[in-house]
């Protein structure tokens, strides 16, 4: 399996039956992401785009004193079945852990500036007049905030290009509507979230009483996001508390991925776990009681190719939001 560039993880566990659990890799190009979907009984796709960016409909000139990209490294993707007339421990469950290696934050960070940079390069090939980001710097309520230092978490990290700022809880409004007043331009909080896997999870009832959960794993470098819009020419403005109007929101609703394949996946299952849960699922094959099997997997990526897959993903993201942006203010 060092070789995967895909991962199948495909496990059927069944109640009174004899059962089988499966784990096979294969060599494949990266995956495609599931839809997302709305809907209870009839599921259907979401559009790309949802909301709107009404608010700088009437705004000039525009800025992006705000942007940020939310790297994943590590996943937890579950998949459990219930018989039908069966109690709550009468379940099958199917789990898959995965963790991203090879990457490192100086890569992340090179990701964060160009993708930014793309960000910008479209909105003015649209015809958006920007603020330079040189003027939003120097601007003071713009200095006042915190520097957007990366935060570096084991399950993620999240980058913002060089020089930046953010905000916090208490003044994702009121920091905005000071720029603005300063700056005498919309503003555009731009964020972004990276994922690296995609996991399509099935359950499955086979019988009153035989049930299947799996869980296919793929890699796949895809981006969800959004801009939230604050406008300045129809907002109300004043010296104390800046400029305060309507914030609309756009949002990337389908992701957006890169068919760049950039690393290969290997089994990092304990023999400690796999042996314990061996044994439990051999005691509730004959009590009746909910079976498991999980696997965990690394998936180690080439540097340089899982870059050029992030900044393919995270390009076509930028393309869907600016063509969102020119729809409203047409």
């Amino acid at each position: 399996m060092n070789s995967a560039t895909n991962v199948l993880v495909l496990i059927s566990l069944c109640f009174l039956a004899a059962c089988t659990g499966a784990t096979t890799a294969s060599s494949t190009a990266a995956g495609v992401p599931e839809k997302a979907k709305s809907g209870v009984i009839f599921k259907t796709a979401k559009a790309d785009l949802g909301g709107d960016a009404d608010a700088i409909a009437s705004d000039t000139r525009l800025s992006v004193p705000f942007f940020s990209v939310k790297f994943y490294k590590s996943s937890k993707d579950v998949a459990k079945s219930s018989t039908l007339f069966g109690g709550a421990d009468d379940y099958v469950q199917a789990r898959t852990d995965t963790k991203l290696a090879g990457v490192s934050d100086a890569a992340f960070q090179r990701i964060t500036d160009q993708a930014y940079g793309d960000l910008i390069a479209q909105l003015q090939s649209a015809g958006i007049d920007l603020v330079p980001h040189a003027t939003v710097q120097s601007a003071t309520s713009y200095k006042s905030l915190d520097d957007a230092r990366p935060i570096t978490k084991s399950s993620a990290s999240t980058h913002s290009p060089a020089g930046f700022r953010r905000t916090d809880m208490f003044s994702q409004v009121s920091a905005p509507a000071k720029i603005i007043a300063d700056i005498e331009a919309g503003v555009l909080d731009v964020s972004y979230e990276l994922n690296y896997v995609t996991a399509k999870k099935n359950a499955k009832a086979l019988h009153v009483d035989m049930v299947s959960a799996s869980v296919d794993v793929a890699q796949v470098a895809h981006a969800v996001g959004q801009i939230r819009t604050m406008p300045f020419a129809d907002a109300k403005c004043n010296s104390f508390n800046g400029c305060h109007g309507k914030i609309s929101t756009l949002r990337l609703q389908q992701p957006t991925y890169s068919s760049i394949p950039f690393g290969s996946f290997e089994n990092t299952t304990s023999d400690v776990r796999a042996v314990a849960e061996t044994a439990v699922n051999v005691l509730s094959m004959f009590s009746g009681g909910s079976m498991r099997n999980s696997e965990e997997f690394t998936l180690t990526a080439d540097e340089k190719k899982f870059e050029q897959a992030a900044l393919d993903a995270l390009k076509q993201a930028n393309a869907k939001l600016v063509q969102g942006i020119v729809a409203a203010r047409q």
